[in-house]
């Protein structure tokens, strides 16, 4: 919780602290930023992947109708999908442009707020969702509790971040071509949180309950609350979604989603079994290498001794050649000197 922004360094240069490392001081330069996406990109974008992700933890938790605050994602197309899910929802967006813009497209209700400073209307939400902004904050801690604030005494709050780089160093996730490298962006990200990182700041809030689920790729998705919540059954939500006028698009949207996951699932299962197939062809291969690694010095010895003795069989093929001539010169003389048949009978 101690990275931040060096107002020393250049903007494009900012300081991390790494989890699991000795606790010094890491420096990272940023890329540059990309150009944004266009309006039904961004909401496309979204829709199918953060806001989808953010809506099945929402469930697991809270159901409709009640009201939630959706701050982070662009355009309130988070708070459009709550929305169609059944939930009283409200968004917070920073950018005047982008609020109005959110308001005329999904008709939902946006305030217009710094991130980090959200209204004082305390205990006025069931469920506040922070998608991907925590990780901007100059004081997270302080924002965080801001939000805490606005929720009822059984609200929850849902948070996805930025998650820490597993402790490798910027020029080692430069060398190794790491995907989490979309993460530096210029002058956006002055943080980077890990479990225990996150833990500690939601202790100090007073949310001794929280339980961390599963995100998007490179996030950490927590959900904390200050009294213990109770997990929804699968039933539940499908009855609380199918009650809503648009929830049989939010349940074909999610079981896509979960077809989508089981069939990624499925292929990485695939993917490591050829993998563990690969490695163990490799070391069957590996294994050849080094029988005939050690069958070759025999072989070779072998190649010396033949070599040695050719020229022996040589000698000897040559001595035979020798005997069988003098053999054929002496048979050839005893013919000679051997009485004829007729003068033995004469």
């Amino acid at each position: 919780m101690d990275n931040y922004l060096d107002p020393g360094l250049k903007p494009n240069v900012s300081r991390s602290i790494q989890s699991g490392s000795s606790g010094d001081p890491v420096l990272f330069a940023a890329g540059p930023l990309s150009i944004p996406p266009s309006f039904s990109e961004q909401a496309r974008q979204d829709l199918s992947s953060r806001c989808a992700v953010a809506l099945q933890v929402l469930l697991s938790y809270k159901l409709a109708p009640q009201s939630t605050l959706d701050v982070g994602v662009p355009y309130g197309v988070l708070t459009a999908l709550l929305n169609w899910s059944g939930f009283k929802a409200t968004g917070l967006e920073d950018s005047r442009e982008r609020a109005k813009r959110g308001s005329e497209e999904f008709g939902v209700r946006m305030l217009v707020r710094r991130f980090e400073d959200p209204p004082r209307d305390g205990g006025s939400f069931d469920a506040i969702v922070i998608t991907d902004v925590v990780e901007r904050y100059p004081d997270p801690v302080t924002a965080l509790g801001y939000y805490l604030d606005l929720l009822k005494p059984d609200g929850v709050l849902l948070i996805q971040t930025a998650a820490d780089i597993g402790g490798l160093t910027y020029e080692e996730m430069l060398r190794t071509g790491d995907t989490s490298l979309h993460q530096f962006k210029k002058e956006i990200n002055l943080h980077l949180f890990c479990q225990r990182s996150v833990a500690l700041m939601l202790e100090r809030l007073g949310c001794p309950w929280f339980q961390f689920q599963i995100g998007m790729p490179h996030k950490l998705c927590v959900v904390a609350s200050r009294v213990p919540q109770i997990r929804k059954t699968s039933d539940e939500i499908i009855e609380s979604l199918s009650a809503s006028k648009f929830g049989w698009l939010v349940l074909a949207l999610l079981n896509s989603k979960r077809e989508l996951e089981e069939s990624r699932r499925a292929l990485q299962i695939q993917v490591s079994t050829r993998q563990k197939d690969v490695q163990t062809l490799e070391g069957i291969i590996r294994a050849r290498d080094e029988e005939l690694a050690s069958v070759k010095p025999v072989l070779k010895a072998r190649d010396e001794e033949l070599a040695s003795i050719k020229p022996v069989l040589s000698a000897r093929e040559r001595e035979l050649a020798r005997v069988k001539e003098a053999l054929l010169r002496r048979q050839k003389k005893m013919k000679g000197k051997l009485p004829s048949p007729n003068a033995s009978k004469q």
